[in-house]
């Protein structure tokens, strides 16, 4: 009987909430963490999506992404549980680890975007990091709970 393969991909596309943070994990690994927020329909409402990308990736879009933003993340669903104390009960927090981020548009005039060294438009990071940089994290790296 041969392995039953799987797919976890994500994209999202939507505006930037806050201004990102950005920090190192323990082990020196730069982080930079960020929500999207997408909408479905007026009566469906938003959805927000945190995302997490890690690396030199990290560090250059830390550099460049600002709140309104609007941008397409495409990566992989990283699922955590943790037992909440308070109420004693299993909880789980989705993350985006990002493969690839672009920019599509910018709230930001066209005078302060020539302050950074790429255009938007062709900011990509498609590379996944390797062994201790590889975006794996443990619940003292999540800042969302």
């Amino acid at each position: 009987m041969g392995y039953n393969k799987s797919i976890n991909r994500v994209e999202v596309q939507g505006y930037l909430t806050k201004d990102p943070f950005y920090t190192q994990t323990k082990k020196g690994v730069n982080t930079l963490r960020f929500t999207v927020i997408t909408g479905r329909d007026m009566m469906e409402g938003t959805d927000a999506h945190n995302i997490a990308v890690y690396g030199k990736r990290a560090e250059s879009l830390a550099k460049f992404l600002k709140k309104g933003m609007e941008v397409n993340v495409f990566g992989w669903l990283y699922v955590k549980n943790y037992l909440d104390k308070q109420t004693d009960h299993w909880n789980n927090s989705y993350i985006i680890n990002a493969q690839e981020v672009k920019v599509i548009s910018s709230k930001k005039k066209e005078s302060e975007e020539e302050k950074f060294d790429m255009p938007p438009n062709e900011i990509s990071y498609d590379e996944v990091p390797q062994g201790e940089d590889s975006g794996l994290i443990g619940m003292e790296d999540l800042p969302f709970f």
